[in-house]
């Protein structure tokens, strides 16, 4: 690795964390003091649930950048796109059974979580705004994966830093100028997704134009290595989340 890149990487890392730190300790208790804690945990359960349902996906895309990197390291440019490709696919049929199980979680959301009347159909749609976002995110995971076979990673710092002051500056004036609703995050979180997709495919063209997705590069043991070699991600990236991540959908149901 240059030196000179791995200082660019690092640099950008540490000024990514620190933005979406100060975002954050800013951001959030003007939103909590918007909404009421009670509505904005909401929020929060939402991206908890979704952290249960992604992961599935982490042990087939944690691994992709190496597998890709390597093959792309001997020269084999088909086999990268072979593994570029099954994580492509692999990833749309994720989303398409997360989707039919989404449907009735969001359905019947209430079964789950104690929500006020007047606030079930706002949660919902806030689930299914929160849901969708991570979708897109799953898209964008695979074109992502360009920063890392090219050594490029303060890309996706420059994204993190871009994306943590335009959601800032976006909420802070829907909760300025208009009435405060908990939706505000669900389209935010979308639409901010949206174009980080959008963001990803163009940098992964400019920077990896060697890449390509084709469905007959599909390849289902290809998939398997790969979830094979991550699915410890998963393990881990479970005991974190039973261990952290519970305490507020625990607190909601009692």
């Amino acid at each position: 690795m240059n030196k000179k890149m791995l200082s660019l990487n690092m640099l950008a890392s540490v000024c990514s964390y620190l933005v979406s730190l100060a975002v954050s300790l800013f951001l959030t208790p003007y939103i909590i003091g918007s909404l009421g804690k009670e509505l904005y945990s909401y929020f929060s359960i939402a991206n908890n649930f979704v952290s249960y349902m992604s992961i599935i996906s982490i042990a087939l895309n944690s691994m992709a950048s190496r597998f890709i990197t390597i093959e792309e390291a001997k020269g084999k440019h088909k086999e990268a796109n072979r593994y570029f490709s099954s994580v492509f696919w692999g990833n749309i049929v994720l989303i398409a059974a997360l989707s039919f199980l989404s449907f009735f979680l969001i359905f019947r959301i209430e079964w789950i979580l104690n929500i006020s009347e007047r606030n079930i159909g706002v949660v919902k749609l806030l689930f299914a705004m929160i849901i969708a976002a991570m979708f897109v995110k799953l898209i964008s995971s695979v074109f992502s994966v360009a920063t890392y076979v090219k050594d490029k990673l303060y890309l996706n710092s420059v994204e993190s830093i871009c994306h943590a002051v335009i959601r800032a500056v976006i909420l802070f004036g829907l909760y300025i100028f208009l009435e405060p609703s908990i939706l505000y995050l669900g389209y935010v979180s979308l639409g901010l997704a949206a174009v980080d997709l959008c963001y990803f495919i163009v940098i992964n063209r400019k920077i990896y134009p060697e890449s390509g997705i084709s469905f007959s590069d599909c390849s289902i043991s290809y998939m398997r290595r790969l979830i094979s070699s991550g699915v410890w991600r998963s393990v881990d990236s479970l005991g974190g989340l039973l261990l952290f991540n519970t305490d507020l959908i625990i607190a909601n149901m009692l």
